[in-house]
């Protein structure tokens, strides 16, 4: 398998020096070696190690347990027992508990009637179908993870703000109130994209209607347990995101990490890229005027407050009229 991953990683290099897009690159793997060989995703994440100018090829290992699962049977266990746990599949499966949920999401995206045509990329087509019993129950498997996580009694293990990278946890009304905002402006089975917004993606997560499709693009590789609905962000490099993901949102609620004019021009090119049209923005009040030249929003009456009750005066623009927002809670 190391073998093989070197070979498809140096087709790659050769693809990236072509000028070949990710997607394509993969495409053309696939289509030679095969479903299975390499995913969009995987592609991508090459591609960008490429352009910070690492051209090695080497795979590197990990620790640990297999990031690799028998999805065949994954789905005889779940069928066995829908209640198990993934702590209790991890070890009957020989796979890490990050890969066990990465999984379990994997399913629950891709199961669907025989009679329905496969709505998502080649790579999930190989992946084994459920019964409707097993889909109720892997909606609670999806937020376990994060859940085990907050748990802990170790309390540098939970995942706190990082004032390094500027980070302030909203509040739990505010969090809701953006929440709900997105949805009720979403069309239905929405796109949804938390852009430096970590806090509002982990309340969507417990929120969301079925069918929303909800990313998190965040610089803070901890929510990397998110698995496929999380992307690692550098608001230095703006338009570095999937090309498939050009408009491609309905909303898109960001939260720029630094209070500059720098820091919210770069993040408006990512918030333009993304977005088909709506637009839900938290930044200090300070910047009003640059954001409404850059992204023609207007201030809310939603007051946006933090758990550590940070003193900067943050408010909430949007470029639409809002649908709840101005009447939500109370600051």
């Amino acid at each position: 398998m190391a073998d093989t991953n070197v070979e498809i990683v140096a087709i790659l290099r050769h693809y990236f020096k072509l000028g070949l897009k990710a997607t394509e690159a993969a495409r053309r793997i696939r289509k030679v070696e095969g479903k299975v060989s390499i995913s969009d995703r995987t592609a991508q994440n090459w591609f960008r190690r490429f352009k910070n100018g690492d051209l090695s090829i080497e795979v590197k290992t990990r620790s640990g347990r297999p990031s690799v699962v028998d999805y065949d049977a994954l789905r005889r266990k779940l069928e066995e027992n829908p209640n198990t746990s993934t702590r209790k599949l991890s070890k009957e499966l020989g796979s890490s508990k990050d890969t066990i949920c990465r999984a379990l999401h994997k399913l629950q995206r891709t199961g669907r009637d025989d009679h329905q045509p496969p709505p998502y990329e080649n790579e999930d087509d190989d992946i084994p179908q459920l019964s409707d019993a097993t889909m109720a129950a892997l909606q609670e498997f999806y937020a376990e993870r994060l859940e085990e996580l907050n748990s802990k009694d170790d309390e540098s293990q939970k995942l706190k703000e990082n004032w390094q990278l500027s980070q302030f946890w909203y509040d739990d009304r505010t969090a809701e109130g953006l929440a709900k905002e997105a949805f009720a402006a979403c069309e239905e089975n929405g796109k949804i994209c938390c852009l430096s917004s970590p806090t509002a993606f982990r309340i969507m997560l417990k929120l969301k209607p079925e069918g929303c499709t909800l990313k998190l693009l965040e610089f803070d590789k901890r929510f990397e347990l998110f698995g496929e609905d999380f992307l690692f962000y550098d608001y230095n490099d703006p338009l570095n995101l999937p090309a498939e993901w050009e408009n491609y949102f309905d909303v898109v609620l960001a939260d720029p990490p630094f209070l500059s004019e720098e820091c919210l021009t770069k993040t408006s090119q990512s918030i333009k890229y993304l977005t088909k049209h709506k637009i839900i923005l938290c930044v200090g009040a300070i910047m009003e005027e640059c954001a409404h030249k850059l992204l023609q929003v207007t201030a809310t009456n939603f007051k946006v407050n933090h758990k550590n009750n940070l003193q900067n005066n943050l408010m909430c623009y949007t470029n639409y009229k809002p649908f709840i927002l101005n009447d939500f809670g109370s600051a």
